[in-house]
């Protein structure tokens, strides 16, 4: 089987590799230059845009890279690729990850605002209380291994300095029938089977004694690499019986998963100049922890691709939060990165907030 990763910047090189290690041939693409992956998944010779300006599938040219690599499934990490993988989808090929309904589900807050009302889900105004992501892989038929986030999503230790997209997560699973998924992400089923969508979607929201109040949605692979640390099986097999409508042969495990953003200058400012800076330290043992994003081989050793500096997440399971931590910190010990940055407090919110989720019989 052949898959083909298609991506802004190359934020899926690390999953990409995870199919790589299972036996699969595998290409990525990246819409926007970059050196992400280089040396590490082989890249189509096809070089030009697939996406117009105005944000549109450019067919002729997603023909020329579906032509050149043949693939078997897709899968499109980021925004703004939404009408390409519902191009790819109407050649009757299996996509992972994306479509133009949750491209706009993702940035439009007009029409987030529209989709909690229709789905009977109250906006949070600025309610006190807890916030946390719930969310499911979703198969086009039904929701799979429903999911809770606490993320963490500004730079600085004690949640300071600007937003990022994720600088921390901890995650763990919860049964189907569990009352955040019910009262939460559960109720986007009816407009979802309605979709082209098939992939991760989270519902983030404020949590109160009382009610679930709606907040955004997230649609990309911002959290698999905490996700792939729960899960038991085959990662393509997991990804391919999601894209094609059928239950996966794996399972998620009860733990948590605790994942972290190790980055370098420019990040998170957008200036784009490279930074050339050494990954040293990455061992086969390590690796199955690393979920590479802006990173390229270095001869034998790897390095900063010089992109944007979000070089990756690294990532553990443990039987609760504080085993988790151990083990990502014994990981970034290992790990030699000159001015690497990366919070040191991921686990302090949640440390915080669990026992109100407890008390009003969230987490019971």
């Amino acid at each position: 089987m052949t898959i083909l990763f298609i991506s802004q910047f190359g934020d899926s090189l690390g999953l990409a590799m995870r199919c790589q290690s299972e036996g699969y041939s595998t290409f990525i693409f990246t819409e926007n230059p970059t050196l992400s992956g280089d040396g590490i998944i082989s890249r189509p010779s096809f070089s030009r845009h697939v996406i117009n300006r105005a944000g549109d599938c450019i067919a002729s040219n997603t023909n020329q890279l579906l032509s050149e690599t043949k693939p078997d499934l897709v899968i499109i990490d980021g925004y703004g690729l939404g009408k390409v993988a519902d191009y790819i989808r109407e050649q009757n090929l299996p996509v992972f990850g994306s479509s133009h309904w949750t491209d706009t589900l993702s940035t439009d807050p007009t029409y987030v605002r529209d989709i909690l009302r229709r789905v009977g889900l109250d906006q949070w105004k600025g309610e006190e209380g807890v916030k946390v992501e719930v969310g499911v892989w979703w198969n086009g038929l039904s929701s799979l291994f429903p999911f809770i986030v606490w993320n963490e999503d500004r730079f600085l230790t004690g949640s300071l300095g600007c937003r990022v997209d994720s600088a921390s997560n901890i995650i763990t699973s919860l049964p189907s029938n569990h009352r955040l998924i019910v009262e939460g992400v559960g109720k986007m089923e009816r407009l979802l089977k309605k979709s082209k969508f098939r992939g991760l979607i989270s519902l983030q929201c404020v949590v109160t004694k009382s009610k679930v109040y709606g907040v955004s949605f997230t649609t990309f692979t911002l959290y698999l690499s905490s996700l792939l640390e729960l899960y038991k099986g085959s990662v393509t097999d997991l990804l391919l019986a999601v894209s094609t409508g059928r239950k996966s042969t794996g399972e998620m495990t009860t733990d948590y998963a605790l994942s972290l953003l190790l980055s370098v200058s420019p990040f998170p400012n957008s200036a784009t100049e490279s930074t050339n800076t050494a990954v040293k330290g990455v061992s086969p043992s390590n690796l199955r922890h690393i979920y590479f994003m802006d990173v390229c081989k270095n001869g034998a050793g790897y390095k900063s691709a010089g992109s944007n500096g979000r070089l990756m997440m690294v990532s553990a399971r443990g039987r609760d939060v504080g085993e988790a931590k151990k083990r990502v910190m014994k990981t970034i010990s290992n790990l030699d990165i000159i001015d690497v940055q990366y919070r040191v407090d991921p686990t302090t919110r949640y440390q915080l907030e669990e026992g109100k989720l407890i008390e009003w019989n969230y987490l019971n």
